[in-house]
């Protein structure tokens, strides 16, 4: 089988578990750059040939890697592998909005396209088991999967909004903690979002910083001066950034500006604006599903997820 690919920047053939990528033309970097993250449109940018008995699953699953790594929607079409038309060129429509694009950087893209589809199909993956296979219970469904498909869905929207966005930002994130926490830290397991999502990102070699806590190595309270960096870098401000929204329908919250107790229990706080986190939420989520895949390259800098460089160099 043969498919088209719209949107995704790539400049040489790879391949792995018989799935072969091949890019378009003899195209210049900035030619292929440009084509790519068009943002008015989708544009052909290269192929997959590949054998798979279903393809819908297929492009569902291969659509979703790329539109990650891209951080832009990206579209993968099945076509007549002996001829292609110029309807195949270009002119789907493209809404780009909020992540920059080309945001993952080429430089390990072949690594996070495979570890990350294959990742995706693992069912025998403890954070990727559906519910009847799944042995810690029903309360969890193949939540690695279910976290990077809500990372590309507003991707893939006309027009988000950030209520729908947030959510699926944050309850991606809180799901596959706590899936990873039953498998992986049964004694340490907790239903409270701010503790499951700390110690998971903590597992994960993340930096991170949450007040309600012991410090630890990953832990950093003691070691931030910054208010805007204690801020970014606060698991409590996503969560309560979360409640406020979802329990009193506010788009702003109060939250923690320092490790330093005015009394027991009790921080200074300010109050920030939703808009100006999710940002820094889906940057996290981001860091969270490279480190899980494997990434561990020395190019892959996580450390930088609350700021605006790039998480590969």
């Amino acid at each position: 089988m043969k498919f088209a690919i719209y949107g995704f920047y790539f400049d040489r053939e790879f391949s792995f578990n018989g799935i072969k990528f091949t890019p378009i033309g003899e195209l210049s970097y900035q030619e292929r750059k440009k084509i790519a993250n068009d943002r008015s449109r989708h544009n052909l940018t290269g192929y997959i040939e590949t054998q798979v008995s279903d393809s819908e699953s297929f492009i569902f699953s291969m659509q979703a890697v790329l539109t990650f790594v891209q951080q832009q929607d990206v579209i993968i079409v099945r076509i007549n592998e002996t001829e292609i038309s110029s309807f195949y060129k270009y002119d789907f429509e493209r809404t780009t909005h909020g992540a920059a694009p080309y945001a993952l950087y080429p430089d390990l893209l072949e690594e996070i396209v495979q570890k990350l589809y294959l990742k995706l199909i693992d069912n025998t993956d403890p954070c990727n088991q559906k519910d009847g296979d799944n042995v810690f219970g029903k309360e969890h469904n193949c939540e690695f999967s279910s976290l990077v498909y809500k990372i590309t869905e507003p991707l893939h929207m006309r027009k988000p909004f950030i209520e729908m966005v947030y959510f699926l930002y944050f309850s991606g994130l809180e799901a596959f903690c706590k899936q990873y926490l039953n498998s992986y830290y049964k004694s340490l397991y907790s239903n409270k979002a701010p503790k499951a999502i700390g110690r998971t990102i903590e597992k994960l070699e993340i930096q991170f910083v949450d007040v309600h806590i012991p410090a630890s190595k990953y832990n950093l309270k003691n070691t931030i001066n910054n208010e805007d960096d204690f801020i970014k870098m606060s698991i409590t401000t996503y969560t309560n950034l979360r409640n406020s929204l979802f329990h009193s329908n506010k788009f702003v919250a109060d939250v923690e500006t320092s490790a330093i107790e005015i009394s027991k229990d009790n921080y200074p706080t300010k109050e920030v604006e939703i808009t100006e986190y999710d940002g820094y939420l889906l940057r996290l989520c981001n860091a969270v599903v490279l480190k899980y895949i494997g990434i561990t390259n020395k190019n892959f800098d996580c450390t930088k997820w609350h700021t605006r460089f790039p998480l590969i160099k």
